[in-house]
């Protein structure tokens, strides 16, 4: 699989996560997800599973060091979510994904209508949301 479709594929899942996330928690907790070569081994990263003290920061730091060992041991493409405040009171989820040689971060600003959540548009970032993961 030819690294354009690896970022892809990773973005794609890990944006169904969040919004898993999203509907079941009303926010994105940090979470992350990690692909092999062929892209057919996708592994995922949710640290709030075993750590259900850990506050919002601590599951942060916890999902890039994960996807950072993941890197060095051989994973060809990670991929990070966690809900973002931006400015004037937007709420967005946040999706950084990274190969080896090439880094993107979106956010998809999100708002509850009703009983639903209404995910917009993905708008590109002007930097990564974390330092980079795969270093």
């Amino acid at each position: 699989m030819n690294e354009e479709d690896l970022l892809g594929k990773a973005l794609y899942i890990t944006r169904e996560m969040a919004t898993k996330v999203l509907n079941d928690v009303g926010l994105v907790l940090p979470l992350g997800v990690s692909l092999d070569a062929d892209g057919e081994n996708v592994s995922t990263y949710f640290p709030r599973d075993t750590n259900r003290e850990a506050n919002f920061g601590q599951l942060l730091e916890l999902v890039t060091t994960e996807l950072t060992k993941r890197a060095a041991s051989g994973a060809a493409v990670v991929a990070l979510a966690a809900t973002l405040q931006g400015e004037e009171g937007t709420t967005a989820i946040g999706i950084q994904v990274e190969s080896h040689s090439s880094a993107v971060a979106l956010f998809y600003p999100y708002r509850k209508r009703g009983k639903k959540w209404v995910i917009g548009d993905a708008e590109a970032s002007d930097g990564l949301f974390v330092d980079p993961l795969i270093p």
